[in-house]
C-alpha cells in the first residue's frame, strides 16, 4: 500500500495514465516471498497490463529498479515508466522478537557492544516509507531532471557478506538460508 500510494502521488487525481508500460520496484523487506513485490503493487494499483520488474536487496534496490526504468527508457522498449521503492520494516523490528537477546546483551554490554548497538540500529533507525519517480522519454513538467547515468558495481565476489536476514553466516563464510533449517533450529533462533 506504502508504494501504491507512492505511485499514485506522481498523477493529477492519482490517476495512473495509460500510456505508463513499465512498473519497477525495489525494496529489501518483501510483505511474502511470492508473488513478486512488483506484481502486488501492480495489482494494488489495479489499473492495466503492463510490463513490472521487482528488484530486491539491501541499500541500492532502488537504484536498480530505477536502472531498469532508465535502461528501458533509453533502449526505446517504453517511453514511460515509473520507479518505486518501498520498505515496511517495522512489523519485522517489533520489540517482542528482540526482548530476549536484547536483554541478554544489555545486562552484559561488555560481553557484545557491537550486538547492543546492532540491535538498537535495526530497531530505531530504519523506517518504513515509500517513493516514486516516473523516468520518460522526454522533458516535461515545471522542473524535468535528466538521468546522465546509473552506474553500480558489485563487489560481493570480493567481500564477506555484511547483511543478511532469513539466514545464517557459517563458520565456512556461507550464509545457511532459512529453507535449511530444521523446525526445531528455527524455534531455538
Amino acid at each position: 500500500e506504502l508504494a501504491k500510494e507512492a505511485v499514485c502521488g506522481l498523477f493529477e487525481n492519482g490517476s495512473i495514465p495509460d500510456d505508463l508500460t513499465l512498473l519497477a520496484c525495489g525494496t529489501s523487506t518483501p510483505d511474502q516471498l511470492l508473488p513478486s513485490h512488483a506484481s502486488m503493487v501492480h495489482g494494488e494499483l489495479a489499473n492495466y497490463p503492463m510490463e513490472i520488474f521487482s528488484s530486491a536487496g539491501v541499500c541500492l534496490t532502488s537504484l536498480q529498479a530505477l536502472k531498469i526504468c532508465y535502461s528501458n527508457i533509453l533502449a526505446g522498449l517504453h517511453q514511460k515508466a515509473v520507479c518505486v521503492a518501498s520498505e515496511l520494516t517495522s512489523p519485522a523490528l517489533v520489540s517482542k522478537f528482540y526482548d530476549p537477546e536484547y536483554e541478554a546483551t544489555h545486562d552484559n554490554p561488555d560481553k557484545d557492544p557491537y550486538m547492543a548497538f546492532e540491535k538498537d540500529f535495526m530497531r530505531f533507525m530504519l523506517s518504513d516509507g515509500a517513493g516514486a519517480v516516473l523516468v520518460q522519454d522526454h522533458p516535461e513538467g515545471i522542473c524535468p531532471l535528466k538521468i546522465e547515468w546509473v552506474d553500480m558495481t558489485s563487489y560481493a565476489n570480493e567481500l564477506p557478506t555484511c547483511m543478511f536476514m532469513a539466514s545464517e553466516l557459517q563458520e565456512n563464510g556461507r550464509l545457511k538460508s532459512w529453507k535449511e533449517f530444521s523446525p526445531d533450529e528455527i524455534k531455538e533462533r
